[in-house]
């Protein structure tokens, strides 16, 4: 874990993090934004845990996978953000991360992958998602990953959403871009909710 660790850190320090493709529709004051986004493929795998417990867990299968722990030995370039989801109906279990539940944590793959170029993974317990277009609200923010940080953003987006009357589906995604050694005043962090209904621009 630790030299998977010390190797991403070297590679963040040295070079640009791809990103998954994405078009702001429309930002707002106080790190709001609704963004558009192309599709691209997770490799991503589903823990049980406390929300830190999780991430420990899957953070370890994922690195292992990107760093050679596959069919053909690859080493595949580290991708922003790893992203967090409950598996729960449940619409704020993602602030109830203290509770054991199950998570669903995806790396972003370099876009030069498809999904039959993709070395297979040794874990099996890995799995390949392409992820369609879609639009979603986010909401930015910096700071420690705790889960009073994440509730009090998680409540500042679900008013937002409702005062713009838009409608959404499924759990909010924690999107994380930083390593966890990165100081918490410098940390990119954000919430997105998936928009379910059509939207543009005109009508925000």
């Amino acid at each position: 874990m630790i030299k998977y660790i010390s190797i991403l850190l070297i590679s963040t320090a040295i070079m640009a993090i791809e990103e998954p493709k994405f078009t702001v529709v429309k930002s707002f004051d106080d790190g709001f934004e609704i963004r558009q986004y192309q599709g691209y493929i997770t490799a991503e795998v589903t823990v049980e845990g406390s929300f830190d417990e999780a991430g420990n867990k899957a953070f370890k299968k994922l690195a292992g996978y990107i760093f050679g722990k596959n069919a053909r030995e690859e080493s595949i370039a580290m991708t922003a953000p790893v992203t967090t989801m409950p598996v729960s109906k449940d619409s704020y279990t993602l602030v109830k991360g203290d509770k054991k539940q199950n998570w669903v944590v995806q790396f972003t793959m370099p876009a030069e992958y498809q999904l039959k170029t993709l070395p297979a993974a040794n874990d099996k317990t890995i799995r390949f998602s392409e992820q369609k277009h879609y639009r979603v609200a986010v909401k930015k923010f910096s700071g420690s990953w705790s889960l009073d940080n994440i509730k009090e953003n998680s409540t500042e987006l679900k008013a937002w959403v409702t005062k713009k009357g838009l409608k959404t589906e499924g759990n909010e995604v924690l999107a994380r871009y930083n390593s966890p050694f990165a100081l918490w005043f410098m940390r990119r962090n954000e919430l997105w909710l998936k928009i379910a209904t059509p939207v543009s621009e005109k009508s925000l």
